[in-house]
């Protein structure tokens, strides 16, 4: 804990066989060939239209590579994927 820091506290039930993705900002915060920042809203529809079973990482990594017309990023991409 971080002296005088004060933090929010909250408890998610989970189905079984739910994933939680733990990722830094350089995973959505993605600067397009086009000059513009991808956004979160558009991060968030990507990942909803994953189909089941598809590997995350792997197709959110080519997307983004793809997205910034490069396959050097120039933020971290730190990303982990836990399955219940």
């Amino acid at each position: 804990m971080i002296p005088d820091m004060e933090f929010e506290a909250q408890t998610v039930d989970l189905a079984p066989a739910a994933r939680l993705l733990l990722f830094s900002d350089g995973v959505f915060e993605i600067e397009q060939t086009n000059g513009e920042m991808w956004t979160f809203d558009e991060f968030l529809d990507f990942l909803r239209t994953l189909p089941p079973g598809q590997r995350v990482m792997d197709r959110l990594l080519q997307h983004a590579q793809t997205l910034h017309g490069s396959d050097q990023s120039t933020d971290d991409f730190s990303i982990v994927d836990f399955a219940f």
